[in-house]
């Protein structure tokens, strides 16, 4: 049997139904909207090339980030504190938001003026760790069946009073790519080293916000025999 590294290996230790029930059902609200805005507003297209690189490229380089930073420095694990780790003394135009492991969480982040956002909208990552035969076929395959069960209607994005519909169009398939797996690496027991990776999920770039003060809202959930669901709140300074 293959057995695999994968994002889920920490999602389902602290998951449930409720949030689910929540995040599809409308218990949890995006009060005081006033704009419903089109895809094509303040969001690039995901057929497009973001800053010379298409979404799967874009979505590599989020993963190859998050992964590389250990699990006691993660900005997965926090409320903002390590939000700009590995960011702001490179050449990248854009600033990865990190998903969480699952549940709601808030975060409070400064970010640099002049750069992009990737938002993870639903994140989904298996990389082969324990099972050197694992084909990329089979990495492909087992990515797509667990982004195939999220419920296309709890996918949301409010940007400040700006509420984001019709998000399934976001969905990023990327090809095989290596990432770095560090000591004490945030997803599962793999030893440290450079494993075959495949990616799959919902995902958004925007251009640069306006100096000032914002606020993003994302979330999805997925159901199954070990479901899964986020929402994540971030309060930025954009500076």
């Amino acid at each position: 049997m293959v057995s695999y590294t994968c994002v889920r290996d920490v999602m389902d230790q602290i998951l449930g139904f409720t949030i689910i029930i929540i995040l599809v059902f409308g218990i949890i609200q995006f009060p005081n909207s006033t704009t419903i805005a089109s895809n094509s507003t303040n969001i690039f297209p995901p057929e497009s090339k973001p800053y010379g690189l298409s979404y799967p490229e874009h979505l590599q380089n989020y993963w190859k980030w998050i992964i590389s930073i250990p699990l006691d420095q993660s900005p997965m694990e926090d409320t903002g504190e390590n939000c700009s780790i590995n960011q702001t003394n490179t050449n990248s135009s854009v600033f990865y938001l990190a998903n969480s492991g699952g549940g709601v969480v808030t975060r409070t982040c400064n970010v640099p003026a002049d750069k992009a956002l990737f938002i993870p909208i639903y994140p989904m990552v298996l990389a082969k760790a324990e099972s050197p035969d694992a084909t990329d076929e089979d990495l492909r395959n087992d990515a797509k069946a667990d982004v195939d069960r999220v419920l296309k209607s709890s996918l949301s994005l409010k940007i400040d009073n700006s509420v984001y519909k019709n998000l399934t169009a976001y969905r990023i398939i990327s090809d095989i790519f290596d990432i770095y797996f560090p000591e004490n690496a945030i997803f599962g027991t793999a030893s440290p080293g450079i494993y075959k990776s495949a990616a799959d999920g919902y995902y958004i770039i925007t251009p640069p916000l306006s100096k000032g003060n914002h606020t993003i809202e994302f979330g999805s959930a997925q159901s199954g025999n070990q479901p899964y669901s986020q929402h994540v709140t971030y309060h930025l300074t954009v500076e």
